[in-house]
């Protein structure tokens, strides 16, 4: 049994207080499922998926309930008490998640907040427990990823420069504010590409995709919010930046290009007012 990890596990008895679990052809032992969870149902030699983790006793525990974050995972949780000892983040199991003062990160944790957690084993006390000490964690010595790549990301923390971001749980790479017309915060969890490794091994982020691709992307973008305000839009060449910004999460130049391309393809027809959508159809659906 692993734990901080989803487990596969056969029934082996049922008690008073659950179902006790552990692998195919164990006699004695397993872990506990209590009542709460444990399917209608479940007989003994089935098998059933399960976390496993520490209860308030510090006793093995196991739930059918899956928390936000698993063993060597990131993942944003908030926080819902600070004490003494440390701070406990809500994670979706009944006992919260602890996280040292030490494993804070560069600020103090404030109630309420969300952070990016990493989950760990403590090695002195066989705990699970949490870290916000993403680069103390994660590094780039080795790149997992190449140029133009789509890849997940997560913010975890506001950089002079922009938004420093956790690269498929692996790497982490800079979102320069002024590549990205979209509001971004810690714990966010959205898509990305590389755009550039550089050979200090830095890695430059952009949420959209570049050239042809990125006019095209962006086309659909517009096309869909097009399509949400009825097949009008009042903007044109002469628009604010800023209300173009705002509706669009990109910028003017950017805009007049997916416009231009949309009015090439006939799907969209310009107009002193604005634009009108003249069919509907995605722009996939019109280069077929």
């Amino acid at each position: 049994m692993n734990l901080g990890e989803y487990n596969t596990l056969t029934a082996l008895r049922f008690k008073e207080q659950g179902c006790y679990l552990g692998p195919e052809g164990q006699d004695v032992g397993g872990v506990l499922l209590p009542n709460a969870y444990v399917p209608e149902g479940l007989n003994i030699g089935d098998k059933i998926e399960v976390f496993i983790y520490h209860d308030f006793e510090d006793r093995l525990i196991a739930t059918t309930i899956k928390p936000a974050v698993q063993l060597h995972g990131f993942a944003p949780l908030k926080v819902k008490d600070i004490t003494s000892v440390g701070v406990f983040m809500d994670w979706g199991l009944p006992k919260n998640l602890f996280v040292p003062f030490a494993e804070q990160g560069s600020s103090e944790m404030i109630v309420g907040q969300t952070y990016v957690i990493f989950l760990y084993i403590d090695t002195e006390t066989s705990r699970l427990v949490g870290s916000a000490q993403v680069e103390n964690i994660l590094d780039n010595e080795e790149i997992n990823v190449k140029q133009d790549e789509e890849v997940d990301l997560i913010i975890y923390r506001e950089s002079p420069l922009g938004y420093m971001a956790i690269i498929n749980n692996e790497n982490i790479g800079l979102i320069y504010k002024s590549s990205t017309f979209q509001p971004l915060h810690r714990g966010l969890q959205l898509k990305g590409f590389i755009q550039k490794i550089r050979d200090d091994n830095k890695i430059d982020l952009v949420i959209q995709k570049q050239g042809h691709l990125a006019m095209e992307s962006n086309a659909q973008h517009v096309l869909d919010i097009l399509k949400e305000n009825n097949g009008f839009l009042p903007f044109t060449d002469k628009s604010d930046p800023e209300k173009i910004r705002e509706t669009f999460k990109i910028s003017k130049k950017v805009f007049k290009r997916a416009v231009g391309n949309l009015y090439k393809q006939r799907i969209v027809r310009l107009a002193a007012e604005g634009f009108y959508l003249i069919e509907d159809g995605s722009i996939q659906e019109k280069e077929q």
